[in-house]
C-alpha cells in the first residue's frame, strides 16, 4: 500500500457512526473529537447532523494524509490534528470521543514495513494503541463512543474500572470479525 493509505468506510465505521449519533444526544454542547478520523467519514456525518447546535468538531490522525483527505471532502467546519491518539491534547475537557480502534495484531514484519496502512489496521505497531487510548481518554473524564473487537471489551473494563459505566450498545460479525461499540460514561466525581 502507499503512502497515503485511508482506512475506507466499512461496516464497523457505520456502525460507530451510528452509536455516535446516539451518544451525542446524550451530552452537552462542546468539542467533539475522533480519534484516527482515517476518511473523515464518521466526524463529518456527525458533524452535519448536529449543524449549528453548539459543538465544535476536530479529526485526528496520525495520518497527515488522511487529513489532507478528510479537508477536501469537509463540507463542514472542522479542526484537523495531526497526532497520536490524543497526545496533543492539554488543557480541556471534550464532550465526546469517539474511537473506532484498529483491532488486527500484526506481526513485527508488518509492523517494522513502515507501511502506513498496518498503522491504521494494526493494534500493535506502536505499542498497544487499545490501552494507549483508554490511557490517554481517562484523564479528560469524557463520554467515549469506542468500536473494538468483542474480545477487547472486558480488557476495557479493566482499564476504565471505577471510572467509567460500560454499555455495549450493538456487537455485530462482519466478515471475518466480531465488533462492539460501547459507550464510556464516566461515574460522576464525589464532591
Amino acid at each position: 500500500m502507499d503512502e497515503g493509505y485511508i482506512y475506507p468506510p466499512l461496516e464497523d465505521t457505520y456502525q460507530t457512526l451510528d452509536i455516535a449519533l446516539l451518544a451525542i444526544r446524550g451530552v452537552n454542547p462542546g468539542t467533539v473529537i475522533e480519534v484516527g478520523a482515517g476518511s473523515g467519514y464518521v466526524i463529518l456525518n456527525l458533524a452535519k447532523s448536529v449543524l449549528n447546535r453548539g459543538f465544535n468538531f476536530i479529526a485526528t490522525d496520525i495520518s497527515c494524509a488522511a487529513l489532507r483527505y478528510i479537508r477536501g471532502r469537509a463540507d463542514v467546519d472542522l479542526d484537523l490534528v495531526c497526532c497520536s491518539l490524543l497526545s496533543c491534547f492539554r488543557d480541556f475537557k471534550p464532550s465526546l470521543i469517539i474511537f473506532n480502534t484498529p483491532y488486527l495484531h500484526c506481526t513485527p514484519q508488518e509492523c517494522s514495513t513502515g507501511d502506513p496502512a498496518y498503522l491504521a489496521i494494526c493494534r500493535n505497531c506502536r505499542g498497544d494503541v487499545l490501552v494507549g487510548f483508554i490511557n490517554d481518554a481517562s484523564r479528560f473524564r469524557s463520554t467515549i463512543v469506542l468500536t473494538l473487537l468483542w474480545g477487547d471489551v472486558d480488557d476495557v473494563a479493566e482499564l476504565v474500572k471505577g471510572s467509567y459505566l460500560i454499555s455495549t450498545i450493538k456487537n455485530s460479525h462482519f466478515f471475518f470479525e466480531d465488533v462492539s461499540t460501547i459507550i464510556l460514561s464516566p461515574f460522576k466525581q464525589s464532591q
